[in-house]
């Protein structure tokens, strides 16, 4: 009787043993499982960071770095047609070569996100010239990518940006209106850079200076934004 007693003492021991192997191993299975599909997902993350990084040095490269490419600007007019007193623009004779006129002060619309410029030359002028409208990142209120970018490439100067520029401007032509980036979120300075190069090669500088002024923005019905950023009645 103990025999048997005996016998079947260590037919469930051996019964036992082996669940709690086969336990083990399925334990030991789902855990390999995880760190598998653990290490697959920080594989895919790595990667997916990787990716990233290369966008943004892509974009910083293509904002910041990459030669900009200019084209003759396509809005613009014939100065000859169109009746414009000249004597309320600043006209800014840079050279012999170069003349250039705009408003003096800046208003834009939030209706169709366009600025004033009036910006011309003169038939006597002997080179082609573009401006560029820039403002601190303190008056915008989108593009956080490119503010994140300007902080960083230049922390110590007035961390400019530009929200709007025009293409080469011929001899006799005028910009009467620009079509901005992003509208100022309050009555800001902003500066009006002028470049001027070589007609025959754009690579030969012709000059280049900046008008610091005043934009306005309004929206056509009585109302405009102060420097506070707070819709007023326009006078």
């Amino acid at each position: 009787m103990n025999d048997i007693l005996k016998q079947l003492s260590e037919a469930e021991t051996k019964e036992k043993a082996a669940e709690l192997m086969r336990n083990f191993r399925d334990e030991n299975d789902t855990m390999q499982s995880k760190l598998k599909k653990h290490s697959l997902l920080t594989m895919i993350v790595m990667i997916a960071l990787a990716v990233l990084i290369v966008v943004l040095l892509l974009i910083k490269y293509i904002i910041y770095i990459a030669p900009e490419k200019v084209g003759y600007e396509k809005n613009v007019k014939a100065l000859s047609s169109v009746e414009i007193n000249t004597e309320t623009l600043n006209v800014m004779p840079f050279n012999s070569d170069l003349t250039a006129a705009n408003e003096q002060v800046l208003i834009a619309s939030t209706k169709d996100n366009t600025v004033k410029m009036d910006f011309l030359l003169p038939e006597t002028t002997k080179v082609i010239a573009r401006a560029e409208i820039y403002v601190d990142e303190s008056c915008l209120d989108k593009k956080p990518l490119k503010k994140w970018w300007t902080k960083l490439l230049h922390p110590n100067d007035d961390s400019l940006i530009r929200i709007g520029a025009t293409g080469w401007v011929r001899p006799g032509e005028i910009v009467t209106d620009l079509k901005l980036d992003e509208l100022p979120n309050k009555q800001c300075n902003v500066t009006v850079k002028f470049t001027a190069v070589n007609p025959a090669n754009e690579n030969i500088s012709a000059g280049e200076f900046s008008m610091n002024t005043i934009m306005f923005v309004v929206d056509y019905n009585g109302k405009m934004l102060d420097e506070n950023g707070s819709w007023v009645n326009a006078n």
